[in-house]
């Protein structure tokens, strides 16, 4: 970058050469302000190139952040499904595994089955709460 005012300097005496009668120095002086053209062209396109990036980073910047956010939101849904599937799965294991329950109390012999519904029956019958009974004159008179 400090090199081209000192190029941008030497362009004026290489353009009076240009005017000389000479044809060789004319030619000189052609080839001269070709090759003095080309540091100032790459300097304009850097310049160029160099504004576009900085009025183009803040948009770079935010499509950045909203494709994390896509790819977040992706994540979080198919977590969302696989979660609710294997819950699915769960309570239909559970669902069976009740099923098998209910069958197999449904086949059991109902002589076997009457002992443990009298032992039920009896508990509950036996079981007060304490709160009902200690209010109720009935409740004292049974204890």
């Amino acid at each position: 970058m400090a090199i081209l005012p000192v190029l941008e300097l030497g362009r004026v005496p290489i353009t009076s050469a240009f005017f000389s009668k000479k044809p060789i120095a004319r030619c000189f002086a052609v080839i001269g302000l070709i090759a003095l053209t080309y540091p100032a062209v790459e300097n304009w396109s850097i310049g160029f190139d160099r504004i576009a990036q900085m009025r183009v980073k803040a948009v770079v910047a935010i499509e950045n952040t909203v494709d994390r956010a896509k790819a977040d939101r992706a994540a979080a849904e198919s977590e969302y499904t696989e979660t609710q599937g294997r819950s699915s799965a769960k309570r239909t294991e559970l669902r069976t595994g009740i099923a098998t329950r209910d069958q197999n109390i449904a086949s059991m012999d109902p002589n076997l089955r009457l002992p443990e519904l009298r032992t039920i029956a009896t508990w509950i019958k036996s079981a007060r709460p304490v709160a009902l009974c200690a209010n109720n004159a009935s409740c004292r008179d049974r204890q």
